[in-house]
C-alpha cells in the first residue's frame, strides 16, 4: 500500500510546497505549476511500473513468458503468429529481443511508451490537476498499464488519435487508429472516435438522446448479440457468449458525469473542443451499457475512458453562474471520494488483475 499512498503523498507535497513557500499561502497556482503537479504523479507512476515486481499485474509473467517466446522465433514467425499476439506487439518484442533487452528493460521500455503519451495528453489537456489524478486513478486504465501490456500499448495511440482528431487530419487520425490496431485488434472501435468528436450535440437533443440511449440499454443484450454475428469470425468466437458480468457500478458512474455535464454546464461558453469531450463521456455510457452483458465491452470502453479524467474537469470548469458553488463543492467531494476510494483498494488488495498489492522486483519471490 505504501508504493499507491507515496503516489497521491509526493504531488501533495509538491503542491503545498508551491502554496505555501512560492505563493506566501495564497491557494492559487499557474497553469505551469498544475502541469508540474500532474508530471510529479506520472514520474511516480512510470517509476511504479517499471521497477513492480513479476507478481504485480495478472498477465504480466506470461506477457514475459511470450518475449521468451518471440525471441527464439525468426520474423517469418511472427508474421505466421506462431507466437499468438498481434502483429505490432510482436514485431515490437522481436526489436527489443534482437536488442537484446533483458527482462527488467522490456519491462520499462513498454512503461515508457505507455505513460509519456498518456502524460502527454493530461498534463497539456487538465483544467484540474487533482480532480484528473483521482479520475484516473479509479478507472480500469490505471491497472491495465501494469497487466495488459499489448492494450496498454494500443491505448497510449489513443492521445495521438485525439491530436488528430481536434486538428480534422483524418489520415493522420486513421494512420494512428492503424498503430493501435497492431498492437490490439479491439482498437479498430476506436474509429467511431473521429465522427462522434466532431458532432455538436446540444441539450436540444436529449429529447430524442434520451429515449435512444434507454433503448440501447434496455435491448443492449439482442444489441450486443447481434454486433457480434455481425462482426462474426474469432470475435464471435472468442466473446459470443452472453451473460451477467454484474458491472454496474462503472455504468453509474458514467451516467452520473453525462448528466452533470448536459444540467451544468453552459454552452454558450463551450467550443467545438468543449463539445467534442462531452461527447465522449455519452460515447463511455453508451459503450458501458454492453458491459453488464460482456466483459469485453469493458475492455473496449478503455480507449475512451482516457478522456474522463479531462472531460469531466472541463465540464465543471464550464458550469453556469448559478451552479457554481456545487460545481466547486463537487470537485472537492470527487477528489476525496475518489481518493480515498483508490486507497481503500490498495488497504485491501486482492484485487482481480493483482495491482493493489504492490511488491518491487527486488522482493519478488
Amino acid at each position: 500500500m505504501l508504493a499507491y499512498v507515496m503516489l497521491l503523498l509526493l504531488p501533495l507535497i509538491v503542491f503545498a510546497f508551491i502554496v505555501l513557500v512560492i505563493h506566501r499561502g495564497i491557494y492559487v497556482y499557474s497553469l505551469k505549476e498544475e502541469r508540474i503537479l500532474l508530471g510529479v504523479f506520472f514520474a511516480i507512476f512510470f517509476l511504479l511500473l517499471c521497477l513492480r515486481g513479476k507478481s504485480v499485474g495478472v498477465d504480466l509473467e506470461n506477457y514475459l513468458h511470450r518475449y521468451y517466446q518471440i525471441s527464439r522465433i525468426d520474423l517469418a514467425g511472427v508474421f505466421e503468429k506462431q507466437v499468438p499476439v498481434d502483429i505490432g506487439y510482436g514485431l515490437l518484442n522481436k526489436l527489443f529481443a534482437v536488442l537484446g533487452v533483458s527482462d527488467r528493460v522490456f519491462i520499462i521500455l513498454i512503461a515508457i511508451l505507455t505513460v509519456f503519451p498518456l502524460a502527454w495528453l493530461y498534463i497539456t489537456e487538465t483544467d484540474n490537476w487533482m480532480l484528473t489524478v483521482s479520475l484516473f486513478i479509479i478507472l480500469p486504465i490505471f491497472s491495465i498499464c501494469f497487466t495488459g501490456l499489448r492494450q496498454s500499448l494500443a491505448i497510449a495511440a489513443v492521445p495521438l488519435q485525439f491530436y488528430f482528431t481536434k486538428k480534422k487530419n483524418i489520415i493522420g487520425f486513421l494512420l494512428a487508429v492503424l498503430l493501435a490496431y497492431l498492437f490490439h485488434s479491439t482498437a479498430i472501435f476506436t474509429l467511431i472516435l473521429y465522427p462522434v468528436y466532431h458532432i455538436r450535440i446540444k441539450k436540444t437533443w436529449l429529447l430524442g438522446l434520451i429515449p435512444l440511449m434507454a433503448a440501447i440499454y434496455i435491448f443492449n443484450r439482442q444489441l450486443y448479440s447481434l454486433t457480434v454475428r455481425l462482426l462474426g469470425g474469432k470475435f464471435e468466437e472468442r466473446y459470443g457468449e452472453i451473460g451477467n458480468t454484474g458491472a454496474y457500478e462503472m455504468l453509474l458512474l458514467f451516467v452520473l458525469f453525462a448528466v452533470v455535464s448536459f444540467v451544468l454546464t453552459d454552452e454558450n461558453l463551450m467550443d467545438d473542443d468543449d463539445f467534442g469531450l462531452r461527447n465522449l463521456l455519452l460515447l463511455t455510457v453508451v459503450f458501458q451499457f454492453f458491459a453488464p452483458v460482456n466483459s469485453i465491452a469493458m475492455r473496449l470502453n478503455y480507449y475512451f475512458l482516457v478522456f474522463i479524467p479531462i472531460a469531466v474537469p472541463r465540464m465543471l470548469v464550464l458550469h453556469k453562474v448559478r451552479y457554481r458553488k456545487f460545481a466547486l463543492a463537487a470537485q472537492s467531494v470527487m477528489v476525496v471520494a475518489f481518493s480515498g476510494y483508490f486507497l481503500y483498494k490498495a488497504y485491501r488488495g486482492g484485487d482481480s488483475m493483482h495491482v493493489f498489492k504492490y511488491v518491487p522486483f527486488w522482493r519478488d519471490s
